[in-house]
C-alpha cells in the first residue's frame, strides 16, 4: 500500500502557532475568557444549590426567622491557586450561615437530630454536576477555538 504524503505550506504552521500563542494568552488573560469560564462554573454547580430549594431545609428545622426557601448561593472563589464556585449559605451582611437563616438571636446549638447532612444531599448531585462540568467545558473550549483558530 503506498504512503500519504501530506503537504502543509510553512505559512499555515506559522498562522496555527500564532492562534495557539493568542489563545492560550487569551485564555490566561482576558476577562472575557474569565467570565466565560465562571459562566461555565456556575451553570455546573447549579445542581448543588438546587438541591436545597423549595423549602429542603425546613423538612428538619422549624422556621423561626428569615424567609429563605433558597437559601444556598453559588460564590465564585477567585485566589492565586484556586478559581472556582462555592455553593453554600447566602450571605446576610457580614455573616453568614444556617443560624442566620434559621434562627433568632442568641443562635444555639443545633441538636443532633435536626442536623443537615449537607455532604449527603451534595454527594447525590455530584454525577450531574460533573456531567454538566465535562459539557460546559467542552462548549466553552469550542466557543474559544472557533473565535481563535479562523
Amino acid at each position: 500500500m503506498p504512503g500519504v504524503k501530506v503537504i502543509i505550506p510553512k505559512s499555515e504552521i506559522e498562522r496555527l502557532h500564532g492562534a495557539l500563542k493568542k489563545f492560550s494568552h487569551d485564555v490566561e488573560k482576558s476577562k472575557k475568557a474569565e467570565r466565560m469560564f465562571d459562566k461555565a462554573l456556575r451553570i455546573s454547580a447549579k445542581p448543588w444549590q438546587d438541591a436545597f430549594k423549595g423549602g429542603t431545609m425546613y423538612r428538619k428545622l422549624r422556621r423561626l426567622t428569615g424567609g429563605f426557601d433558597d437559601p444556598m448561593g453559588n460564590k465564585k472563589i477567585k485566589g492565586k491557586k484556586v478559581y472556582g464556585r462555592r455553593v453554600g449559605p447566602k450571605a446576610k451582611g457580614k455573616s453568614a450561615g444556617w443560624r442566620v437563616h434559621f434562627f433568632a438571636s442568641p443562635a444555639r446549638q443545633i441538636s443532633p437530630g435536626k442536623r443537615i447532612n449537607f455532604s449527603r444531599i451534595y454527594r447525590k448531585k455530584n454525577g450531574e454536576v460533573i456531567k454538566k462540568l465535562k459539557e460546559e467545558i467542552e462548549k466553552l473550549l469550542t466557543n474559544l477555538a472557533n473565535q481563535n483558530f479562523k
